[in-house]
C-alpha cells in the first residue's frame, strides 16, 4: 500500500475527529460500513454453531 489515499476504516475513522469539528455524519457512515461485515459473519457462524450443537446434543 503505497498510496497514502488507501487506507483501511480502522485508520481513516479517527482522522474524522478534528480539533475544530466532527463530522458525526460521516462517522456514523463509517463505524456501520466498519461493523457491517462483521454482524454477517456473526449471523452465519451463528447458524452452523447451533446447528452442530443441537445435532450433536440429539445423538
Amino acid at each position: 500500500m503505497t498510496n497514502t489515499r488507501a487506507t483501511p476504516l480502522s485508520v481513516f475513522l479517527p482522522s474524522l475527529f478534528g480539533q475544530q469539528m466532527i463530522m458525526w455524519g460521516d462517522v456514523g457512515a463509517l463505524s456501520v460500513m466498519a461493523s457491517a461485515p462483521m454482524l454477517l459473519l456473526s449471523v452465519i457462524v451463528q447458524r452452523f454453531l447451533v446447528r452442530g450443537l443441537t445435532m450433536g446434543a440429539v445423538k
